[in-house]
């Protein structure tokens, strides 16, 4: 399954998804979640690997 069509049947599911992120098809959190992962220096590299 596409990685865009992953993410259309989630959102057909649960449409509060709407508010979280995702990276490569896969929800990583909410505001408070990606606030935290930015803290700690967890974001950045997740966000380069996902840019390729």
């Amino acid at each position: 399954m596409k990685t865009t069509d992953k993410i259309r049947q989630q959102l057909a599911e649960n449409p509060i998804v709407l508010y979280l992120i995702f990276i490569n098809g896969e929800i990583i959190g909410g505001s408070d979640i990606i606030e935290a992962m930015l803290a700690s220096g967890e974001l950045l590299p997740m966000l380069k690997s996902a840019a390729g």
